[in-house]
C-alpha cells in the first residue's frame, strides 16, 4: 500500500487543511464542485479547528496545573 497524502500528526493535518480547504473552496465551481459539498466541508472544518483548539487549552491547562502542584510539593 502507497503512503497516505494526509499528515499524521495533529498539528501537521491542522496545518495541511488549513492550506487545502481553502484551495479547494476557491476552485470548487472550476472543480464542479457542488456548494452543497463545499458547505458540508467548510462544516467539518469548523468543527476541527474548534476541537483542536480545545485540545490545546485541554494542554496547557493540565500542564499549568501540573506545574503547580509540583511546585507546591
Amino acid at each position: 500500500m502507497g503512503k497516505s497524502y494526509m499528515p499524521y500528526s495533529d498539528a501537521a493535518f491542522h496545518s495541511w487543511q488549513g492550506v487545502l480547504i481553502p484551495g479547494v473552496v476557491a476552485n470548487a465551481t472550476a472543480w464542479n464542485i457542488p456548494a452543497t459539498e463545499i458547505t458540508d466541508l467548510q462544516t467539518l472544518q469548523t468543527r476541527w479547528k474548534t476541537a483542536y483548539a480545545d485540545t490545546g487549552k485541554l494542554v496547557y491547562e493540565c500542564l499549568t496545573k501540573l506545574v503547580l502542584l509540583m511546585c507546591m510539593s
